[in-house]
């Protein structure tokens, strides 16, 4: 959701942070990056919306407790979008999302995952690249059998035909065998994917997702900066004692 106060932040972020902000600052990275991930964000000011949405092509809000979706609407043009280990998100507040080339639903404790890739299905048209890892639902709907993995991933293929990755592996076209060709991209199949240490898996419309300052450290640019310099100088003083 978008939260109403333009200054007002959900979680553990406080209101002076961003209001505070020198304004050159931007959380807006290269290639159209914003990283919200670690934050226990669980809504968007209306201000970051207003400001970023329509620049927005890349979006990682990660580790957070997000539910009502709706917010993604006003960034029109996303390109890839990661909501891994969102535990309570609400199916049916997923908008349409015409632009969405990437989805990452990993670990989020999915147990509606058929109705997921349906709604998926519906609002997301343009999807090529989906991971849904970790989540309770696949084991639900189609057991724990040694075949279940590839019962799970045709019926996920035939509902979404355009996808060109699935759990992190390039997928073929020859549904119901059971033996899809494929490419590995993880390391091991039913790896659960973890958006800090697979990022760079995402090269497509996000050129780069490598670590960044976090969403409150951004906004305290300044301080942060002070700190670094009089670590510096009494790290060199110490030095030149010894």
């Amino acid at each position: 959701m978008i939260s109403p106060n333009p200054y007002s932040f959900s979680g553990n972020i406080s209101n002076s942070s961003y209001a505070s902000d020198d304004a050159s600052i931007s959380i807006l990275e290269d290639h159209g990056r914003i990283s919200l991930a670690y934050e226990n964000l669980n809504s968007i000011p209306r201000r970051l919306a207003d400001k970023f949405a329509g620049q927005t092509k890349c979006l990682d809000l990660s580790h957070n407790d997000f539910r009502n979706l709706q917010f993604l609407s006003f960034f029109e043009d996303l390109h890839t979008l990661i909501l891994d280990r969102n535990v309570n998100l609400d199916l049916n507040s997923l908008p349409y999302l015409p632009s969405l080339n990437i989805l990452w639903i990993n670990n989020c404790d999915i147990s509606n995952i058929t109705d997921w890739i349906h709604r998926i299905e519906r609002q997301c048209p343009s999807l090529e690249q989906l991971a849904c890892m970790g989540n309770p639902g696949i084991r639900k709907v189609f057991g724990h059998e040694s075949g279940a993995t590839y019962a799970a991933r045709d019926y996920i293929l035939q509902v979404l035909p355009n996808l060109k990755y699935l759990n992190s592996e390039c997928v073929g076209r020859d549904i119901g065998s059971g033996s899809q060709s494929r490419n590995t991209v993880s390391s091991s199949q039913g790896q659960m994917i973890d958006s800090a240490s697979n990022s760079e898996k995402l090269s497509t419309g996000c050129k780069s997702l490598t670590p960044t300052l976090g969403f409150r450290q951004l906004f305290r640019f300044k301080q942060h900066k002070k700190t670094l310099s009089s670590i510096g100088k009494s790290y060199g003083n110490c030095s030149s004692t010894n």
